[in-house]
């Protein structure tokens, strides 16, 4: 189990996106699009590249591309432990040069 220590929501619809980060400080990756949603860890570079720690297929939509926060949070509960993580709704935690806000 993953525990998240933040969850930052990125955009609210087509995609839906969120950025996370473990209490180790790995990065991850949300993203709900044309009813297909996944999970990437982050490697150094970029999230695009990284390995898909879950993945989920809308059932009757193949359209659907907004979620809500707790609908997330509820379908990778299997994968993340939330029960500390803090979440925000904005753009970004950090600045350009990397620093934490």
């Amino acid at each position: 189990m993953i525990e998240l220590t933040k969850l930052v929501k990125t955009c609210g619809a087509c995609p839906a996106q969120w950025e996370g980060r473990d209490k180790m400080g790995k990065r991850y990756y949300f993203r709900f699009r044309s009813g297909f949603f996944y999970v990437r860890q982050c490697p150094v570079t970029t999230c695009l590249e990284g390995p898909v720690v879950f993945e989920w297929e809308h059932p009757t939509n193949g359209w659907a591309g907004e979620m809500k926060t707790d609908e997330m949070k509820e379908l990778t509960k299997s994968v993340f432990d939330w029960s500390k993580t803090k979440c925000f709704i904005r753009k970004h935690w950090q600045t350009a040069d990397g620093a934490e806000i």
